[in-house]
């Protein structure tokens, strides 16, 4: 017989029921202690990690307002200290423009540069040079790929190593001749596992625009190459995109 009736099993006193506390899982568990030891190191780590990405849009966004086609150019550029040459630079890819865009008046393009060396470039170099050039080269790096992630251009000129991430990427590059309806002579060819051959991009050096003293501020192994809208941008920046692409390969 049970002498306290309120004490029945899964009840307290009072008759009210209760509930069994539940044992958590390892994950949560795991969570909960990388939490109490490491949360301040989080917040701070997502605080800046947001604001990087706040400014990179922004800074994107301003580039669009004010110019007609953004074009980027990311590799061994260091144009920090080289501003006449970014600004020679853009005045000749602006002449090539075809058309003002946004109707105010002035052809414009604007050349955002992300200074990225490779792991190969980075070794190469001496001691000094070195620890100069990877001082920011992973934050310049992962500056480029959120940038890309924008669609705020499709334009690129990119160093081979970078060009060949984005080849390896589905349906990140544009086939220039499927696009253009012509192989040129001075493209760069990959045969893709399904047999077709795609030219995905040019080497500046061996095109007529590297004849422009403009554009010797890039190395001649610079790669141009054209983003497809299904993969980053919108309609609109790409449609821009492939008339100004046409133009420069009249140039060629």
């Amino acid at each position: 017989m049970n002498e306290n009736p309120e004490r029945e099993e899964g009840k307290a006193p009072g008759g009210d029921i209760v509930v069994p506390e539940r044992q958590h899982g390892k994950v949560w568990r795991f969570l909960d202690n990388f939490w109490y030891h490491h949360k301040w190191k989080t917040i701070i780590g997502l605080f800046f990690l947001i604001v990087i990405i706040i400014g990179t849009v922004q800074m994107c966004s301003k580039e669009s307002e004010k110019s007609d086609l953004v074009v980027v150019c990311a590799g061994p550029y260091n144009f920090t200290t080289n501003g006449e040459a970014l600004d020679t630079l853009q005045k000749y890819l602006s002449v090539i423009l075809p058309e003002d865009f946004d109707g105010n008046g002035e052809k414009r393009v604007s050349a955002v540069t992300y200074t990225v060396y490779s792991e190969e470039q980075l070794k190469a170099m001496d001691k000094d040079t070195r620890a100069a050039a990877s001082y920011n080269n992973s934050s310049n790096y992962r500056n480029f790929y959120q940038h890309l992630g924008t669609g705020e251009f499709s334009v690129a000129f990119l160093d081979p190593f970078l060009y060949e991430e984005l080849a390896a990427r589905s349906e990140c590059l544009i086939d220039i001749t499927d696009v253009f309806g012509k192989s040129p002579s001075n493209g760069i060819y990959k045969t893709l596992p399904d047999g077709k051959t795609v030219c995905y991009g040019i080497r500046l050096g061996d095109s007529a625009l590297y004849a422009n003293n403009a554009l010797k501020a890039l190395p001649e192994d610079t790669v141009l190459c054209l983003i497809g809208s299904a993969y980053f941008g919108d309609d609109r920046t790409y449609e821009r995109a492939v008339k100004y692409f046409a133009a420069l390969l009249e140039q060629n």
